[in-house]
């Protein structure tokens, strides 16, 4: 059905958004007989040093129509067609096979005009099978092939764009006795640590002599990995692949192919690669798919290194609708390097958005069982056109190590998990309207809402906002001072519920506030009543401890305005929040709860910390983290004694790396 829809929308718009045969591709070659009984053979053509522009129009195609009337091609072939400078051929070839002789001469039902008057170049009918082996899959495709047999997609280009194609140097004709050319890297993209990969590149003689020799090296970076030898006989033209031998990587690699030995031409010496270093995974693998609207045109094989298919799903295999899912469960050997490969006969993968249906997916996964993740070899979410991609496995026997979320209190705590892996999401308000939503929840925690639309607390900038986000912490001497003021605003109205009737508020008789921070200090405000659209302010001022949210309790009287007088719903509670983000000023410190100078409020310690205590190493009472001598020294302390000792934290007597350890396993602990 794509295949339609597609031709539809190439009538409707005269574009598409990717090539058959990518550019670059070496053109099927064909022969075929026009409409006035000439034979047509493609590779003669190109063998004379002719350019060949091909054509794949159908006659009931607007866009192919009006590009055939543009005049572009009519001007191609009078300048350089055998009346010009004899080195382009032109075939317009109708590739419906449903069509008739009288749609292409304009008398049929299915015809944008008359194909044949008034056109000088070749036409050739019933041409599907040369389609389908282009790959053709919209009207039209126009591709312009070079004699070296190389192809590539021109599209509905003027007269100019098409010239500067078929004219420049790298489609010239062969004319050097000796020019051997690299055409591409064809050898292995995916490989195992230190397992060999196979190499190959297509090699093509553009020489006018027979190419009886070169040599080729693979290059990572400036280091030859392997170098080759070829010899044999390769005419004009001809094409041959290469076996190269084999590498082995530790890494993935980028890689350069290049020709070493001497030729006419070094400028087509040179093609690159690239080696995918495989996931290590386990013998389980798991394949899921979730299909566009075309779920036909996928296929997908998983193969070991000697090429030999361990699983595959053919094309037309896959059958079902938009949006459904499929699951295949594959048990490979246990060790071993495998190759996945997902392709799509369209060559546009799963992106089916740009067709009007949605974006598929595919992800594959190794398994240490089928509840317990091992790793991920390849995930795709629909967003770009494929016509093949491949990834790399290299199972083995992975130590059955689960990772996964290991907090108790979490959304998505695994209890089978042995490591924690940072995964785990935890409760939340999800409600975006509600005065406590939390974005990235991870499950639902209870909602908190303003009940008869009253305004957020917050200063005049911030009553339209969610949440009230207050001044960003101050510097000031030894500390951080946290001053602030905020705004309490009463409107807006109530709803019954069992009515929906709407009543205004008529006032709040405000009697208390609740939940602000332990440490805020000096906190003002004025209770009582607030009329409609009134407002009062809370102030205070403190130290932060720690940042983090606080759920502030308004508490009060609630009046609605019934025909203009008031009349009482009763007790009232509100909830806001206060949100004191992290201090972008470290406050510098003592952080040792032990220590003499210890500063709660400190948030990076300054190495000042004092630990009085004995410092003489001879001494029985001798403290290592003592950094200030008390006058301490002797044969112990005594811990009834009102001054004790300042560095003997468990109370014993004695100064030892105990004490040591308790005082270091304070560290880091946090302030009350």
């Amino acid at each position: 059905m794509k295949h339609i829809y597609t031709l539809i929308a190439c009538l409707l718009f005269g574009t598409a958004s990717f090539a058959q045969l990518p550019d670059g591709s070496i053109a099927p070659d064909f022969t075929a007989t026009d409409i006035n009984g000439v034979e047509h053979n493609l590779y003669d053509l190109l063998d004379e040093g002719k350019k060949v522009i091909l054509d794949f129009s159908a006659t009931w195609c607007g866009p192919c129509w009006g590009y055939h009337t543009s005049g572009v091609f009519e001007e191609l072939h009078n300048t350089y067609g055998p009346e010009g400078t004899d080195e382009l051929r032109i075939f317009y070839i109708e590739s419906d096979d449903t069509t008739t002789d009288a749609d292409l001469n304009g008398t049929g039902p299915s015809t944008q005009g008359d194909w044949v008057t008034g056109t000088e170049y070749t036409i050739i009918d019933n041409a599907a099978n040369i389609f389908d082996d282009y790959a053709g899959a919209y009207y039209p495709t126009i591709y312009t092939v070079c004699p070296n047999r190389i192809l590539t997609e021109s599209g509905q280009a003027s007269a100019e764009a098409h010239a500067a194609i078929f004219q420049a140097n790298d489609c010239a004709a062969a004319s050097l006795p000796n020019d051997p050319a690299l055409l591409g890297y064809t050898g292995g993209t995916t490989a195992c640590p230190g397992e060999p990969v196979n190499m190959s590149v297509d090699l093509m003689n553009l020489g006018v002599t027979n190419l009886q020799y070169c040599t080729i090296a693979v290059m990572d970076g400036g280091t030859e990995v392997l170098s080759y030898d070829w010899s044999g006989d390769l005419a004009t033209y001809g094409i041959t692949n290469v076996d190269l031998g084999s590498a082995a990587f530790d890494a993935s690699t980028s890689f350069t192919i290049e020709i070493t030995s001497s030729d006419d031409n070094d400028v087509n010496n040179s093609s690159s690669g690239a080696v995918e270093l495989a996931t290590e995974g386990t013998s389980l693998i798991k394949v899921e798919i979730m299909t566009d609207n075309w779920p036909q045109e996928i296929s997908w094989d998983i193969s070991d290194d000697m090429g030999n298919v361990i699983e595959s799903v053919g094309e037309g295999e896959v059958a079902g609708a938009e949006g459904d899912v499929f699951v295949w469960w594959v048990s490979v050997p246990e060790t071993g390097c495998y190759t996945f490969t997902i392709n799509d006969v369209y060559g546009d993968g799963l992106a089916g958005e740009q067709w009007g249906s949605n974006n598929g997916s595919c992800e594959v996964t190794s398994w240490h069982d089928e509840n317990n993740l091992a790793s991920v070899i390849y995930s795709y979410d629909g967003s770009y056109d494929y016509e093949s991609e491949h990834a790399g496995l290299a199972a083995n026997d992975l130590p059955f190590i689960v990772d996964g979320c290991t907090d108790a209190t979490a959304c998505n705590y695994n209890p089978a998990a042995e490591i924690e892996d940072g995964s785990c999401t935890y409760p939340g308000c999800m409600d975006p309207i509600a005065v406590n939503y939390v974005s990235d929840a991870g499950c639902a925690a209870a909602c908190l809402y303003l009940e008869y639309t009253c305004e957020f607390i917050g200063n005049e900038a911030w009553q339209s906002a969610e949440t009230a986000a207050y001044p960003e912490w101050q510097s000031a001497v030894h500390g951080v001072a946290w001053d602030g003021e905020w705004v309490l605003h009463i409107a807006g109205e109530m709803a019954e519920p069992t009515t929906d009737v709407v009543y205004p508020v008529h006032h709040f008789d405000w009697t208390g506030v609740s939940g602000l921070p332990n440490w805020a200090e000096d906190v003002t405000y004025a209770l009582g009543d607030l009329g409609p659209n009134e407002q009062r302010c809370v102030s205070a001022s403190g130290i932060p401890t720690m940042p983090g949210l606080h759920e502030i309790q308004v508490t009060g009287e609630l009046f609605i305005s019934i025909f203009g007088q008031p009349f009482s719903i009763g007790e009232q509670s509100y909830s806001v929040w206060l949100d004191i983000a992290e201090n972008p000023n470290p406050i510098a410190g003592c952080t040792y709860p032990l220590a003499t100078n210890h500063v709660v409020y400190a948030t990076s310690d300054d190495g000042s910390c004092l630990f009085p205590g004995c410092t003489d190493p001879e001494a029985g009472n001798f403290s290592p983290v003592a950094n200030i001598d008390d006058g301490s020294c002797g044969e112990g302390c005594d811990p009834t004694d009102d001054a004790g000792c300042s560095t003997d934290a468990n109370n014993d007597g004695v100064v030892n790396v105990t004490d040591l350890l308790l005082l270091l396993g304070e560290f880091g602990l946090e302030c009350e």
